[in-house]
């Protein structure tokens, strides 16, 4: 039982560094992105694309709220673990 503590933790700590690794990329570097930015950006990319151009329209907002989301969820399940 002694083990599950020490292994939480460290994944916990792996999950927040990740996170914010990610989003220190991604906004402060000018041609950078961040793993999980990208993913999320080619993920709404291909859903958007799928359904014609009004939703193409909407993909940037939608990117932007994606990849914010997932910053977000990484840092609150590392806060959980």
């Amino acid at each position: 039982m002694e083990l599950v503590t020490p292994v939480v933790v460290i994944v916990g700590l792996v999950l927040m560094f990740g996170a914010l690794a990610d989003a220190a990329l991604t906004v402060l570097h000018p041609d950078a992105e961040g793993p999980s930015a990208r993913f999320m950006q080619s993920l709404v990319w291909r859903v958007m694309r799928s359904h014609g151009r009004r939703a193409q329209a909407a993909a940037g907002p939608c990117m932007l709220l994606a990849t914010f989301l997932a910053w977000v969820s990484g840092l609150i399940l590392a806060t959980r673990s």
